[in-house]
């Protein structure tokens, strides 16, 4: 696939997406999509979840927290419940992923009941659960094909052409 072919269609971000360009590990093609849907270029308009943001900003927490602290290599999060002062001292990195999702072409979209009770039949049918199964949920609804993800349990869903982030 060129990048080309993705100009003016809407691409589904999935959360290790964003959290591999944010790390500097995505190869070449995903960080030109990513690239090419910042509201400067906006050749292409990236779309997410409310629930896949909050899922970066959680799991960069957990990526700062164990560069600060090497102790925290394991039960990370119950490390950081009794050491506030840390949790407090990631807001910084933490407002740099909300700054760079409003740098994005992005749409965030909320999530509601409706959404997680439908997502019921994603999980019947394709036995993808959590949020990916909200996610492409909101990709059937909003009849979006292209995914940026590595998670390949994506790949069980027939119609979904999903681009890998790391490869």
């Amino acid at each position: 696939m060129k990048l080309e072919e993705l100009y003016n269609r809407a691409v589904f971000v999935d959360a290790n997406a964003f959290i591999y360009y944010l790390e500097g590990i995505c190869n070449e093609f995903a960080a030109n999509i990513i690239k090419a849907g910042s509201r400067n270029v906006a050749k292409i308009k990236l779309v997410t979840t409310v629930r896949v943001c909050d899922e970066v900003l959680f799991k960069i927490a957990i990526i700062r927290a164990k560069a600060i602290d090497p102790s925290f290599s394991s039960d990370t999060v119950k490390k950081l419940r009794r050491k506030p002062d840390i949790v407090k001292s990631l807001v910084k990195d933490l407002t740099t992923v909300v700054h760079f999702f409003q740098s994005l072409n992005l749409k965030i979209l909320p999530m509601d009941r409706n959404i997680l009770f439908r997502s019921l039949e994603i999980i019947e049918k394709y036995g993808l659960f959590g949020n990916d199964a909200l996610s492409v949920y909101v990709m059937q609804r909003r009849n979006m094909k292209y995914l940026l993800s590595s998670d390949k349990d994506f790949d069980l869903v027939d119609w979904i052409v999903r681009i890998d982030a790391l490869r």
